[in-house]
């Protein structure tokens, strides 16, 4: 949450989802498209959205928004390989 009230998912996610000045906490993270998309792991893209750890993972998306400028995209991280072989 920014000084002047604007949400965004996390400080490596620049992606404003609402403000505390107009909308409670609680309706930004209900209703907002974003944090919908972030809840929901079938809505990831590539890799990510048919991988069968999706829903213990869920990726890096600030990395992936980074990269991509697409936050339910996938981007490769090593950290993906290093699940799967163990």
């Amino acid at each position: 949450m920014s000084h002047i009230g604007d949400v965004y998912p996390s400080g490596l996610l620049p992606i404003k989802t609402g403000n505390i000045r107009t909308k409670s906490l609680a309706e930004i993270y209900r209703n907002s498209p974003v944090f919908q998309n972030l809840r929901n792991p079938d809505n990831y893209k590539g890799k990510c959205g048919v991988c069968e750890f999706r829903y213990v993972c869920g990726g890096s998306r600030s990395r992936t928004y980074a990269i991509t400028g697409d936050y339910m995209e996938y981007t490769f991280q090593k950290h993906c390989e290093n699940r799967k072989r163990t």
